[in-house]
């Protein structure tokens, strides 16, 4: 029986945002399952006609949620919570963790990347968790060799709002002595057009390691990740990101917040991982990377190891349990 399954998103499929992203893969993954996906706004009530519900964001996409319950009580509600969703908004406002919590309660299932959010769930929902592995949203490139022998070359791959800390790096460039050889390139959105005026006028000061290109299309990006030398994570909220995912898919070693999403991924002993708005710390991995070949080495060495962790195979195959098993709950 082909079910049809509503996917809603809190943001346009077309945006450049990470749960976009997210929903254009799931989609192609279900789809590739042989399954019949209605895309719809998590922000307004469910009026298609699904058999069940794919959700990301339990707070963004509460509207959608409350009024598929409503209306069908009986049929699967599956969650994919996100960074938002386990750290921000459960700690933050009364009425940002009272709509998670409801939320919560109607799912049938609870959908997260990695391993390490499972603890972060309230212990009341936690046996509705289930682990499916993110994977690329395309096939990534092949790593080219270091397109400026002696330069360190860095991407950041991050909007401008306070929760990714974009501008950490800035902090730790301006610890580093000035003959080390490294250059930052910043790609993402200005959602926040104060931290956009501020990176723009870093990129502009005479001798800056760091330049901010704003946003670019996915397949420009991944293009100047094959170029690169290192990934750069400064984030202090994460579900699980799209872009880690896509650097371990690549063999690209990554230098990231030791918060428990990226932990997850790269795994909890990854020597690349930094506390979280720790530029000293950011400072000294970065200064170790260009004068440790040793240390890159084992980064990509760690890297390449959790590439079987998250391919298309393996997230198709968790996604198609949760289906089955929210269903079978809900029958």
């Amino acid at each position: 029986m082909n079910r049809r399954i509503l996917l809603a998103c809190p943001y346009p499929l077309d945006s450049p945002r990470g749960n976009s992203v997210s929903a254009n893969r799931i989609i192609g993954i279900l789809e590739g399952l042989g399954r019949t996906v209605i895309p719809i706004s998590g922000r307004t009530s469910s009026e298609g006609s699904g058999d069940i519900l794919i959700a990301l964001h339990a707070r963004k996409s509460a509207t959608a949620i409350e009024s598929f319950h409503a209306r069908h009580p009986q049929r699967p509600v599956i969650i994919l919570l996100t960074g938002s969703d386990l750290y921000a908004d459960l700690e933050g406002p009364p009425e940002n963790r009272t709509t998670v919590q409801q939320t919560l309660a109607l799912a049938t299932r609870l959908v997260v990347a990695q391993g390490a959010s499972i603890t972060d769930i309230p212990e009341t929902f936690r046996d509705k968790a289930q682990v499916v592995p993110k994977s690329p949203l395309t096939n990534v490139p092949t790593r080219m060799k270091n397109r400026s022998p002696g330069l360190l070359n860095v991407v950041l791959s991050s909007h401008l709002r306070p929760a990714k800390a974009p501008l950490l790096v800035l902090e730790s460039l301006a610890l580093l002595p000035e003959s080390i050889a490294v250059q930052v390139d910043h790609y993402g959105h200005a959602e926040d057009p104060d931290l956009g005026r501020y990176a723009l006028n870093a990129s502009k000061v005479p001798r800056t390691k760091y330049y901010w290109h704003g946003n670019k299309p996915h397949k420009e990006m991944l293009a100047t990740f094959a170029q690169a030398d290192l990934l750069l994570n400064t984030s202090r909220v994460e579900g699980g990101a799209n872009t880690l995912c896509e650097a371990i898919q690549m063999g690209l070693p990554c230098l990231a917040t030791s918060i428990p999403p990226n932990a997850g991924m790269l795994g909890e002993d990854y020597p690349g991982l930094f506390p979280m708005d720790d530029a000293q710390a950011l400072a000294m991995l970065i200064e170790r990377s260009t004068s440790d070949a040793d240390f890159l080495n084992q980064l990509t060495l760690k890297v390449e190891m959790r590439a079987p962790f998250f391919t298309r195979q393996a997230e198709a195959e968790a996604w198609q349990k949760v289906i089955e098993e929210a269903s079978s709950l809900s029958t």
